[in-house]
Order: structure tokens, then C-alpha cells, then sequence
């Protein structure tokens, strides 16, 4: 029997696989405790086990974490692809399709912000299928004007890239 430390890298590294591309932590998260595959202490030691071993790269978005598979995750997985209960195989596509469309906008409309030398900077990136439509850095003065134009950029993104194109042409 596998261990549910075990089981829960597994799963992790077979939903990135699944999804081809990055995934929001507490999305991963929200499947394997509601499965009660793992409990959270588990899963927390899940994350930094992989990551620390090189199997997931994990990309940082204002408000979220995502992981992303690497190619030595995707050769682990192969090599233990076998180990993965086919029952938790199929939970986990259900899942990946009931959210499929969720997680797609998660991963292709991201915002950012960090601290730089006189003030902060807010970045959008907006993407389709692994293809960069638009990225927009805005330099602000402080954090809290920041966090504002983090949230008010996600929230009007389609906004503002109609308006650029419109502007363009």
C-alpha cells in the first residue's frame, strides 16, 4: 500500500500532467482534501517535497501560488504512473473536467506585484493556450495603490485589451 505522502505527490504531478500547464495550488488542494487523500500537514510536506526535488516549479501570481510539472516531474510520474490507483486516476479527470474551464482562465489571466525602488509595479499577463496576447507593467507609488490595480486588472482585463487593439488599429 501506498503511503498518502506518496499518493499525494503522485496525484499532484498526474493532475499537472493532465491539465499541460500551470495549476493554482488550492485548486490541487481543494481535490486531495476533499478526497481526504491527505490530511493538510501532508499535503503542505507533499508540496515542499516536490519542489524541493525539482519534479514541480512553483510560480508566484499576487494572490496565488501555481505549480507547474518539469521534465524530471513528468519522467517521475511516468516511472510511477503504475503506482497511481486507477479509482483516484478517474476522481481526479472528473474534477479536472468539472473545473477544466475554471482553471483555464486561473492559469491564462495573472497579475503580479513587487516592490521596486520608489514604488511598486503591477503586472498583467494575459495568455491563450501557452501563447502571450498581452503583458501590461504599471509602476505605482505605494503598495496599497498596488493591490487595487492587481485586483482592478484581473477584473477588467478583456476590457483593456479591447480597448488597446481598438487603439492600435
Amino acid at each position: 500500500m501506498t503511503s498518502s505522502l506518496t499518493t499525494g505527490k503522485l496525484l499532484i504531478l498526474y493532475m499537472l500532467d493532465r491539465t499541460g500547464g500551470p495549476v493554482a495550488m488550492p485548486r490541487l488542494s481543494e481535490f486531495l482534501l476533499d478526497q481526504t487523500l491527505v490530511n493538510l500537514l501532508t499535503l503542505t510536506r507533499s508540496y515542499a517535497e516536490l519542489e524541493e526535488s525539482g519534479l514541480v516549479r512553483a510560480e508566484n501570481d499576487t494572490d496565488r501560488t501555481f505549480l507547474c510539472l518539469t521534465e524530471e516531474g513528468e519522467e517521475a510520474l511516468r516511472l510511477f504512473y503504475g503506482q497511481i490507483d486507477p479509482a483516484l486516476k478517474e476522481e481526479a479527470d472528473r474534477f479536472l473536467r468539472a473545473y477544466g474551464t475554471q482553471l483555464r482562465d486561473e492559469r491564462d489571466l495573472r497579475t503580479d506585484w513587487h516592490r521596486v525602488q520608489g514604488g511598486c509595479e503591477v503586472t498583467l499577463k494575459a495568455s491563450e493556450k501557452d501563447v502571450r496576447l498581452m503583458e501590461i507593467t504599471v509602476r505605482l507609488p505605494d503598495e496599497t495603490s498596488a493591490r487595487a490595480a492587481a485586483e482592478n486588472l484581473k477584473k477588467n482585463s478583456e476590457e483593456i485589451y479591447r480597448y488597446l487593439i481598438e487603439k492600435m488599429f
